[in-house]
């Protein structure tokens, strides 16, 4: 149970990770077009 609970921690966490640049550069794009 330890082991999934750590592993959906980190598969969340990439998922922010991988998340959070592409709304960086979408609301930054979306300022300059």
């Amino acid at each position: 149970m330890t082991t999934y609970l750590y592993y959906t921690d980190a598969f969340g966490f990439c998922q922010d990770v991988l998340e959070n640049p592409i709304k960086l550069w979408y609301t930054s794009y979306r300022k300059t077009s």
